[in-house]
């Protein structure tokens, strides 16, 4: 596997450390980094608390990592001031490949959890029994709604080859959310190497879907002889403005071998709505309803060898631009920004906790290079800190705060949420 599968992923955030299921951390709304350590052991779940001081709005949560090759699983869950479950989402990663693996879950009108008081976010990790991996937090609050503008779109989004034409613009993907590259209406072509995962973002706006194709041509040469005759699974997923992977449509073809045949594979949007708020779920949630940044990740699967597979993306946004949500008090309100409130004090959206320090980033030396980019830039910088996220188990595992054993009745909802959402992935995989 050679140097550019091991550029490092980052989150964003301010590091924080998670209490337990009795002594949650208080956090608020904003990004945070914490480390979660394998399954079973005492760091294995973090409990955090946030105070909602307005009945009526949408709470959400989301976490995300990278983790280890090979298997990976987050749950995250949502509790009610009077310690009852809202929602929960799970999701789970069996394959050796390095997707970002993207779990949220919602408190809303939507499942009768809006009241105000304080809730209680715990996550988890799943399947992983190796060395301890940070992952993001991310909490976001989302005003009254008054009117919820745009209605009307269909939760199935139909999967058809995007219509778009001219000649493809060269682009590097990004490694982590905070460094995806940003493509739009068109044709982008890129290379990929085994064990590498690439992640490309797009703004979509209300009233606004997306169809995307990623096409592999076969190999030829030295290369088809390097493949031989198993070639590596590629894959492709979609996350929503919360980074939170998205369930794949019916039609989807979301995964397939690459390299010894042509491979196109499909997946696609409905239209942003607020009518698509959603709970969480197994493998994926349906959350549509925040206009904003989403991203598309292109993975392959680890191999001993490292040469670059070409891929060509098609992306086609289907839709005008139509008139979003409008809230209580003349509030506006995004992911990216948070609320503002005419008349009222601007609460801080992002936490003011010491910056924790930077791990080393640079990868071992394989003489791989990337591939020349000819009009990729980075996003705009927007101030948060960029955390490297480092696989290596640290020596102070043991100043993390331990959690209290789980219940016995939440043990059994995780061990059933696990078991069925192996159940899914695997006919998700087949």
């Amino acid at each position: 596997m050679g140097e550019r599968a091991l550029r490092p992923f980052t989150l964003t955030g301010e590091p924080i450390e998670g209490g337990t299921e009795d002594d949650p951390t208080a956090v608020t709304v904003g990004d945070w980094i914490d480390r979660l350590g394998p399954q079973n052991s005492d760091t294995g779940s973090k409990s955090y608390e946030v105070e909602r001081t307005t009945s009526g709005s949408t709470l959400r949560a989301s976490a995300i990592t990278q983790g280890q090759q090979g298997d990976e699983g987050l749950l995250l869950e949502i509790f009610d001031p009077e310690g009852d479950e809202c929602d929960l989402g799970l999701a789970i990663r069996q394959i050796d490949v390095r997707e970002i693996v993207g779990v949220q879950a919602t408190a809303s009108a939507e499942n009768e959890c809006d009241a105000a008081g304080t809730y209680r976010i715990t996550v988890g990790r799943r399947l992983a029994d190796d060395a301890n991996v940070k992952f993001g937090l991310r909490v976001a609050e989302e005003p009254p709604v008054a009117d919820p503008g745009f209605t009307g779109a269909g939760s199935e989004p139909e999967v058809t080859e995007p219509q778009v034409s001219g000649r493809a613009e060269t682009i590097t993907g990004g490694s982590s959310f905070a460094n995806a590259a940003e493509i739009g209406d068109g044709r982008w072509s890129s290379t990929i190497v085994p064990g590498e995962a690439l992640l490309f973002r797009f703004p979509l706006e209300f009233g606004q879907a997306a169809r995307i194709s990623v096409t592999f041509p076969s190999a030829s040469g030295a290369a088809a002889d390097t493949i031989g005759l198993f070639p590596p699974l590629s894959n492709v997923s979609v996350y929503n403005p919360m980074q939170a992977v998205l369930s794949d449509p019916d039609a989807a073809a979301f995964s397939g071998s690459a390299g010894r045949e042509d491979l196109t594979l499909l997946t696609a949007t409905p239209a942003v709505s607020r009518d698509l708020v959603d709970d969480g779920g197994y493998n994926g949630v349906e959350d549509y309803s925040m206009s904003g940044d989403y991203y598309l990740a292109v993975s392959l699967m680890r191999e001993d060898y490292s040469i670059e597979f070409p891929f060509t993306i098609e992306l086609e946004i289907v839709g005008e631009p139509a008139d979003g949500p409008t809230y209580a008090d003349d509030a506006t309100w995004t992911v990216a920004d948070g609320a503002d409130v005419p008349g009222q004090p601007t609460e801080p959206t992002e936490p003011t906790q010491p910056t924790e320090p930077t791990e080393p980033t640079d990868p071992p030396s394989s003489g791989a290079t990337d591939p020349p980019s000819t009009g990729a830039t980075d996003p705009p910088s927007t101030g948060a800190t960029d955390e490297p996220v480092s696989d290596a188990r640290t020596d102070d595992d043991s100043g993390l705060s331990s959690t209290s054993a789980i219940a016995a009745f939440t043990g059994l909802i995780g061990l059933l949420a696990v078991v069925g959402a192996l159940l899914l992935w695997r006919r998700r995989r087949s």
